[in-house]
């Protein structure tokens, strides 16, 4: 930590009431007008709730603007969520206030809409209560006429991204096209003629909403299995068959989750170079995290797996963190890695995962997102 606590201690820093950044580094962020060659980036949603019960990050023993802390930690990319509720947690005037301070802290916004009210990822996908009764070609239009609007409201607002996701997590489908039957799931001739069609349907519908507002946008279609190339191959060959636009295939990467066994950087790139083969398509690791210890509670309580040379420590967090982005940034065809919700502290089901402890102190990890010198870890 002592690289970033010297940036803190020369940039002059403090977290002020109403204060996102002082000018001492007002001079050092910049937005730049494309997407870094390699995304370094968080998905940090929760900030604004867990700040209005009270919540404090620390660095060096100093509170801290999150943001700003981010940023100087080495992030540059920063991924915003967006749900169709029309307000509180997740909806557009929610989300656009976390992408304003996400960007005037130096961080490039990219654009998750969700095309749900709340959570939808690789279990769930419900469609808003408000679409669930439309026909489908009502949907369609509805997803459109939303995703334009959605758009130029980050626009309006000042955001600058050509880079959206349309869904989270949609292996098996996408707001309410979706196979709720485990058993049909992984059979990709049954998901490609009766689930994966109609996904693709939505999917592009939402993609010209946002062109209509933003004919420069680039898409991502986000996925969970990094483990299953065969699986990611066959989605995007449905999603090209059927008119969806892939710029980049996203992928999640939690391999203390138990969800493969696949859970070392070489089991990854091998994933990737064999999507990458079938496909053609650049890859991005939209999510991933890695626990500081090995007992937790909560929903997430199972994934502490430990990965082969990497204990589940804080010491064991910033090496596979360091380890993880050094790892993708040698490999051409991934072009940036998010870890997830790393301010998310206060909750047990992810706190070990966060890379700030429970009285918001910054772990070891959070100076990983910038180096040091990784090793050669498996």
């Amino acid at each position: 930590m002592d690289i970033l606590a010297n940036t803190w201690r020369i940039a002059g820093m403090r977290a002020l009431a109403g204060v996102t950044l002082l000018p001492a580094l007002l001079a050092h962020l910049t937005i730049a007008a494309e997407s870094p060659a390699f995304m370094t980036g968080v998905d940090a949603n929760y900030a604004p709730e867990m700040a209005a019960r009270g919540a404090v990050w620390k660095v060096a023993g100093e509170t801290v603007d999150l943001f700003a802390a981010l940023h100087a930690a080495g992030v540059d990319s920063f991924r915003v969520r967006v749900w169709t509720v029309a307000t509180g947690p997740g909806s557009a005037d929610d989300a656009v206030a976390v992408a304003k301070r996400a960007q005037a802290a130096g961080m490039r916004p990219y654009l998750v809409f969700f095309l749900s009210e709340n959570w939808s990822d690789y279990v769930k996908q419900p469609a808003p209560a408000a679409w669930a009764s439309l026909s489908f070609p009502e949907k369609l239009a509805q997803v459109t006429a939303y995703s334009e609007q959605t758009t130029r409201r980050f626009q309006q607002a000042g955001i600058a991204t050509d880079l959206y996701e349309v869904g989270n997590e949609i292996d098996f489908g996408i707001c309410g096209e979706f196979e709720e039957r485990w058993e049909n799931r992984f059979n990709l001739a049954y998901m490609s003629e009766r689930v994966w069609g109609r996904a693709a349907q939505v999917i592009r519908a939402a993609e010209e909403g946002i062109r209509k507002a933003n004919p420069k946008a680039r898409f991502v279609l986000h996925l969970t299995q990094w483990w299953n190339p065969e699986f990611c191959a066959a989605f995007h060959a449905a999603m090209i068959r059927n008119g969806a636009h892939v710029d980049l295939l996203g992928l999640s990467f939690f391999p203390s989750s138990g969800l493969s066994e696949k859970q070392t950087f070489a089991d990854l790139g091998t994933s990737v170079q064999s999507v990458v083969a079938a496909t053609g398509a650049a890859i991005v690791i939209c999510e991933c995290g890695y626990p500081s210890q090995p007992s937790f509670g909560g929903q997430f309580s199972t994934w502490n797996k430990a990965v082969p040379g990497y204990p589940l420590s804080p010491a064991g967090q910033r090496q596979w963190l360091a380890d993880a982005l050094a790892f993708c940034r040698r490999q051409p065809q991934i072009r940036g890695v998010f870890y997830w919700s790393p301010e998310w502290y206060t909750e047990e089901m992810w706190q070990a995962f966060a890379l700030f402890g429970a009285d918001g102190a910054a772990r070891e990890a959070l100076g990983a997102l910038r180096g040091p010198t990784p090793t050669a870890g498996p």
